[in-house]
């Protein structure tokens, strides 16, 4: 059977965030910063439990910091040793560490096309001298 990646709102899909809605951004107040990072996922949040969009939509969940604690990390990364989550990596890459490829990884994420992580690889791994 194929694993489902993204769950439907009807069968309990959440949809996380940890970044604002703009990539750049400059707040020279607070109300200014509640504005960019609170009020939108406050509106969201509200939206996609209680309005009529409920049936349709995930409820949104916007991570502004994790728990002090190992946990999260600990347990993701045994998730993804066991791999039951990938990481979703944009197919053009990895871009290789030149001034070109640096260059070229940037622009594509710079345009907001990217289909998942833009990877630089920045030297072939080596399993034999690691362990030394």
């Amino acid at each position: 059977t194929k694993k489902q990646v993204v769950k439907p709102a009807s069968k309990g899909g959440r949809f996380l965030t940890v970044n604002a809605d703009q990539p750049t951004f400059e707040a020279h107040s607070v109300w200014a910063i509640l504005k960019i990072f609170l009020f939108p996922a406050i509106w969201r949040a509200f939206y996609t439990r209680y309005s009529l969009s409920r049936f349709s939509m995930p409820k949104y969940t916007y991570a502004i910091a994790l728990p002090g604690t190992s946990d999260i990390a600990t347990r993701t990364f045994s998730l993804a040793a066991e791999k039951k989550i990938v990481t979703c990596l944009d197919k053009r890459g990895p871009f290789p560490f030149t001034d070109d490829g640096v260059r070229d990884a940037f622009r594509l994420q710079r345009s907001r096309h990217a289909k998942g992580k833009v990877v630089i690889r920045v030297a072939e791994e080596d399993v034999g001298k690691r362990s030394q």
